[in-house]
């Protein structure tokens, strides 16, 4: 007897067939975090244990205030190293495996990228999936994590979020706001921030001021996970003072196509025959 309900021979077989398939699709969209760094190799997702770069960027979070990974392209800086991490310290919720900083309470944090419409096309979507789509999955958040009616926009650009919260395990909500660099300065001031998420290198009085919402904090953590490409001469003062001026509050791991088990060598040459030297 099929689960439909009636027995429809093997058209019914085939379309029992289909829907399942759409089920286990959907679960894994709504639930992506949970593919990632897995003990062995399956498909898309190779072991853990062969992303030595990316596990080093989690485990000196432990005792690091402020970490840059500066990654190639396709590394999987922004969403297999940020994004992944800002998800279970969001929840409350950690693998096995883990050795970074962890969070027992809420973390309130700022997600900033290099404009709006790069914080919409890509943070948002990696974290959240499409605009307007949210509910749907396919961004590294679990859907079932997200405080229901609390996505809020900005009325330009079309789509883009300006604020959301995740529940977090304690029972208390993390509270995440969406910003950008061109924003300006004036845009991070305020209050004391526990974790703040930087894609792509911040303007040096920007970084500053991120630093400052440390104050009094517990457990205050800095993420800077970056591709440095085109900078202006703000961005390369941040670059420089990691690269250059040695301190403990920070530190800067470089992790190359090498370090991304993920990308295949037709991929890397095909990249490499198209991009300039």
């Amino acid at each position: 007897m099929s689960i439909l309900g009636n027995d429809e021979g093997p058209r019914g077989l085939l379309i029992e067939a289909l829907q399942l398939a759409r089920a286990i699709e959907s679960s894994r969209a709504r639930n992506r975090i949970a593919q990632f760094y897995p003990d062995e190799d399956q498909p898309g997702f190779p072991a853990r244990r062969k992303y030595t770069k990316h596990l080093e960027f989690f485990r000196l979070g432990a005792t690091v205030p402020s970490r840059f990974a500066m990654s190639g392209n396709g590394t999987g800086k922004s969403e297999g190293m940020g994004g992944y991490e800002c998800v279970h310290h969001w929840r409350g919720e950690y693998p096995p495996w883990w050795e970074g900083v962890r969070y027992e309470f809420p973390v309130d944090s700022w997600v900033v990228g290099q404009s709006h419409e790069s914080v919409r096309e890509i943070l948002q979507r990696k974290l959240l999936g499409n605009p307007y789509e949210e509910e749907m999955g396919g961004g590294l958040i679990p859907t079932d994590w997200l405080v229901p009616n609390s996505i809020k926009r900005m009325s330009t650009p079309a789509g883009r979020i300006d604020s959301f919260e995740v529940k977090h395990i304690s029972g208390g909500k993390s509270r995440i706001k969406l910003k950008s660099y061109d924003q300006g300065a004036d845009a991070f001031f305020g209050n004391e921030v526990p974790f703040i998420r930087l894609d792509e290198p911040p303007p040096i009085d920007i970084y500053s001021q991120c630093v400052a919402r440390g104050r009094n904090v517990e457990k205050f953590r800095i993420l800077i996970t970056a591709t440095p490409v085109k900078l202006d001469q703000q961005q390369r003062e941040t670059v420089r003072m990691f690269l250059e001026v040695p301190d403990p509050s920070r530190v800067f791991i470089k992790a190359g196509w090498a370090d991304a088990p993920h990308l295949t060598e037709e991929y890397k040459r095909v990249t490499r025959a198209n991009t300039p030297a």
